[in-house]
């Protein structure tokens, strides 16, 4: 919201972001600095001089602002949660306590919305881990070992058992097969 309505000024390295969990964030979420601050709230603080800036009404309510790529931005509750959880999937402890802490709601709260939404944690962590596996698989050179290890699994076996069950190949095979298409 505020990126749009700063519109040409924009400028996230004069953002600052202040929130209870950094962790809860991406480093540099959306290219600002994010700080760690008090239970309090969330602060945000940028230049007073964009206050005084015109403001371009159809700029900001066009469906993509100013111009700015706005494609892989939270749009609903799912999206929110899986931006929150993903740069965490290399976590041991990625349970309902811990995400809703991440999310900032109580344990219940978080499953109530995930059970009105027809899903639970553990399939979206699965998605999220099965998404990132391919993506990495297909797009990059890495080892099966150090994938497996980018996404929290113990050990390369315990990886390609599961990437098994999810696309019913394993890894190797998986990646000679598609990155030849």
């Amino acid at each position: 919201l505020l990126r749009r309505a700063a519109g040409p000024v924009w400028d996230s390295d004069q953002v600052r972001l202040t929130v209870c969990d950094v962790a809860a964030l991406p480093k540099r979420y959306m290219g600002v600095h994010v700080i760690g601050g008090d239970r309090l709230g969330i602060m945000v603080r940028f230049p007073t001089a964009w206050l005084i800036e015109p403001f371009n009404r159809d700029s900001f309510l066009a469906p993509n602002g100013n111009g700015d790529e706005t494609a892989g931005l939270p749009t609903g509750f799912l999206d929110a949660l899986r931006h929150i959880i993903a740069p965490h999937l290399p976590d041991s402890d990625l349970g309902l306590a811990t995400v809703a802490a991440k999310v900032g709601t109580s344990p219940q709260s978080l499953q109530r919305k995930l059970r009105a939404n027809g899903t639970t944690l553990t399939a979206v962590v699965r998605e999220l881990k099965k998404d990132r596996a391919i993506e990495d698989l297909l797009r990059t050179d890495r080892s099966i070992g150090d994938i497996a290890s980018a996404l929290g699994f113990d050990n390369a076996t315990s990886f390609t058992r599961a990437f098994k069950t999810w696309t019913g190949m394993p890894p190797r095979e998986y990646r000679k097969r598609y990155r030849e298409l």
